[in-house]
């Protein structure tokens, strides 16, 4: 009889832990996803903080621009480049890139500051846009590079994704049609 009782205690305390155990798993899994929520909402804020930022920037720019301030606009645009590089989509960072390009409404503007000073860049608050303005090479390899990388992740995307279309052509077939529709709209000559 002894022994009956220490093995339901046993069994009792057994079926008390796994009881816990999967409370313990229910409340972990609410907190999950109460995390989860939370952590959701903490993204579309900081994307929220980023779309004022990248507006406000963008603003500042522009009334620098209109106001003849070289200095103010291109720590403006500094910014803009800083913030798109750091939170925005790639598209979005290269048109933040080509602010620095001839033909931006900003160029005539920021082509007026010096050359940077290569021996002291922390002497200048807009010594990346002197340095973007005045060795402009640099902006469109950086420009180029991330436009073929984006092309050619769409490139294999749309292949991949017809290659499973029913009636589908040959992958090098389809590699070249996907190519010939891409190049149309391409900014880049392949």
């Amino acid at each position: 009889m002894a022994g009956a009782y220490i093995v339901l205690k046993r069994e009792t305390s057994r079926h008390l832990l796994f009881a816990g155990i999967v409370q313990l798993l229910r409340e972990a899994r609410e907190v999950g996803e109460a995390g989860r929520c939370i952590e959701n909402a903490g993204q579309v804020i900081q994307q929220e903080v980023c779309q004022l930022s990248f507006s406000v920037c963008s603003q500042l720019k522009t009334a620098f621009s209109s106001s003849q301030d070289a200095t103010k606009c291109a720590e403006n645009v500094q910014k803009l480049v800083a913030l798109y590089r750091k939170h925005g989509t790639p598209t979005q960072f290269i048109n933040a890139l080509k602010y620095y390009l001839p033909e931006s409404e900003v160029y005539p503007l920021l082509s007026s500051l010096p050359p940077p000073d290569a021996t002291n860049p922390t002497g200048s608050t807009t010594f990346d846009a002197q340095d973007s303005i005045h060795n402009g090479f640099r902006v469109l390899e950086e420009i180029v590079a991330m436009t073929e990388t984006m092309e050619e992740d769409t490139l294999k995307r749309e292949v991949e994704k017809r290659r499973t279309r029913l009636g589908a052509s040959s992958p090098e077939q389809l590699r070249k049609e996907v190519l010939l529709e891409i190049s149309k709209t391409s900014q880049v000559c392949f």
